[in-house]
């Protein structure tokens, strides 16, 4: 079928006030109706508004990344199957003390993980949820002082995929920079975990544009805890170059991370 231009004034290039009297006069009309068939292209990015078309009302566009929750734990953390659907990117991060390097968790890849000699030791982690992290939920137990799960949801038949990091702990404060990729969309995670008292790290340096830091507080008495944030990109977004702020104390590991879509 052919394309048939309209304009305010027009119609497939004939002026409204000679094709029709009434028509010429709906040209300072705000609003109209069209009738007949025809086509929307749905190149709608991220939250977008929704579209209603007579009495159907069709949902926003949907995301292509949400974050879903966070859940963490001193010796052990669940997240719960009701927050997890096949196909969210689950990542996890432990911590434990002392001389021991926690183990990959069950059905998950391993990003990394080490120990500082005799001192703590660590291990960052993923996987894609499966139907069955969806009907029984995900538990992590590797570390004895700080166990986190995040959980992020992207578009309905994209998969995430790890694409760097850079770490940093014991006499360190930051870690090196991390050059985004920014031809897709990403969430960069800033983590930052402690064995002793007080705040487990900053924030991401700099920290523009990502969610303001939360802490996990641990029920020990030497106050374990966790503190993250992140940040979602868009694709071709200016991001620039960003490194992990993890504070002063010795008993600190944390990093920088990106997943693309």
């Amino acid at each position: 079928m052919a394309n048939i231009p309209v304009t305010q004034t027009t119609v497939d290039g004939s002026l409204n006030s000679v094709l029709h009297e009434e028509l010429s006069n709906k040209r300072d009309d705000v609003t109209g109706i069209i009738q007949g068939n025809f086509q929307i292209s749905n190149n709608v990015h991220g939250e977008g508004t929704k579209f209603i078309s007579g009495t159907a009302e069709y949902p926003k566009a949907e995301p292509d990344l949400v974050f879903i929750k966070a859940d963490g734990g001193e010796n052990s953390t669940t997240m719960d199957a009701s927050f997890i659907s096949a196909g969210d990117l689950i990542f996890a991060a432990c911590l434990y003390y002392a001389g021991v390097t926690p183990g990959l968790p069950s059905g998950f890849t391993n990003i990394t993980g080490g120990q500082y000699s005799s001192y703590h030791g660590w291990r960052y982690a993923y996987k894609i949820a499966t139907s069955t992290d969806a009907s029984n939920g995900i538990t992590v137990s590797n570390g004895n002082r700080s166990n986190l799960i995040l959980n992020f949801r992207p578009k309905l038949g994209t998969t995430p995929t790890y694409t760097g990091g850079q770490f940093v702990g014991y006499n360190n404060r930051y870690s090196s920079y991390l050059t985004p990729v920014t031809t897709s969309v990403s969430v960069l995670i800033f983590l930052s975990q402690t064995v002793g008292a007080g705040m487990a790290g900053m924030n991401a340096d700099p920290p523009n544009g990502f969610v303001d830091s939360n802490s996990i507080l641990g029920t020990s008495t030497s106050g374990n805890k966790v503190t993250y944030s992140f940040r979602i990109t868009e694709a071709g977004e200016t991001v620039p170059q960003i490194r992990a702020d993890i504070g002063s104390s010795n008993f600190r590991h944390g990093g920088i991370l990106q997943f693309n879509v």
